[in-house]
């Protein structure tokens, strides 16, 4: 499925091959992608990666071709953040929200900052079971909505 990326990256259009002829699309857009180093996604960290890294994450990464790994002009590791990072992040710019689902980063922290008891608890959460940051944002996006539920306005 990947594959069918490799094409409109390289000459900036779709090619539909209808009956009479085929129809040009353009699509010169920007891929902006995420992938973890392997299938378990603890590659860089000790305590948690499988006991199958390094080879693991080799066969996990060959899952993308060369040809499409090769039309992705920016390639950059994150490193993961702690749970207090996550509280302190700075925001990177405007956001429109509709739905708690979308809200994100900073203004997730301000419409569903838990009080000092559920911080310490997602602080510990964090910890004990290495929750992710997506998984952090998670949390806070079902506790912003089990508050809507019930009418209240702190997390």
């Amino acid at each position: 499925m990947l594959d069918s990326l490799h094409q409109p990256l390289e000459t900036g259009a779709v090619m539909v091959a209808h009956v009479n002829a085929p129809v040009n699309y353009p699509a010169r857009d920007q891929l902006i992608a995420a992938v973890n180093p392997c299938r378990c996604g603890y590659l860089d960290d000790p305590a948690r990666a499988c006991s199958r890294a390094p080879r693991c994450a080799a066969n996990y990464q060959a899952k993308i071709s060369g040809p499409l790994f090769h039309r992705i002009d920016l390639q950059v590791e994150v490193p993961e953040v702690s749970a207090a990072g996550l509280a302190d992040a700075e925001p990177s710019g405007a956001s429109v929200i509709r739905t708690n689902a979308q809200a994100d980063g900073k203004l997730l922290e301000k419409v569903a900052a838990p009080d000092e008891a559920g911080r310490a608890m997602l602080g510990e959460a964090v910890d004990k079971t290495g929750l992710s940051a997506r998984g952090y944002h998670r949390v806070l996006r079902a506790a912003r909505t089990l508050a809507d539920l019930k009418g209240v306005d702190g997390v």
